[in-house]
């Protein structure tokens, strides 16, 4: 004598097993859903805070500033070329903060990445840009993602 289940209670199994994958897949549906919309809200709060602080000084004076920096040094620019690079840093580094958290979320390739990692680490030669990072790493409340990134520069000679 055969010892298998009967065609009503095989089709119950099966359909137990379907119901349960079904619920697994909805769950991962929604975790994944769930982290595209964090990753959403933390580009867009970037964004806000990035057009904010570059509407806060005069295009011009920024030029004129990068153009002093690059000739002269820090210490050649006026006070409000100085606010206006400073607040230009600022600005870089939520875009970068940004990025690094839009890569460990998983929504950006490892070599686009690996490029921006390698313009960042040119970035951060200069010490003045340096101490801003690592500045603005220790005080700034949304920087929890690429406090890795730059304590690691930090650490490292340039």
């Amino acid at each position: 004598m055969k010892n298998t289940l009967p065609i009503r209670e095989t089709i119950e199994v099966v359909g137990a097993v379907s119901i349960v994958a079904s619920l697994i897949f909805v769950g991962m549906q929604m975790n994944q859903e769930q982290a595209i919309a964090i990753a959403g809200q933390y580009q867009t709060r970037a964004q806000i805070r990035i057009d904010s602080i570059n509407n806060s000084f005069d295009p011009a004076t920024y030029a004129a500033a990068v153009l002093k920096v690059a000739t002269s040094g820090v210490d050649s620019l006026t006070p409000a070329e100085l606010f206006a690079y400073n607040q230009s840093v600022l600005a870089d580094y939520i875009a970068d903060d940004n990025e690094f958290f839009q890569y460990r979320a998983g929504f950006m390739e490892e070599e686009y990445y690996l490029a921006q990692k390698s313009r960042l680490l040119e970035k951060l030669k200069d010490p003045y840009v340096k101490e801003r990072y690592v500045n603005a790493n220790n005080t700034n409340p949304f920087s929890i993602h690429i406090r890795a990134l730059v304590n690691e520069v930090e650490n490292t000679e340039l």
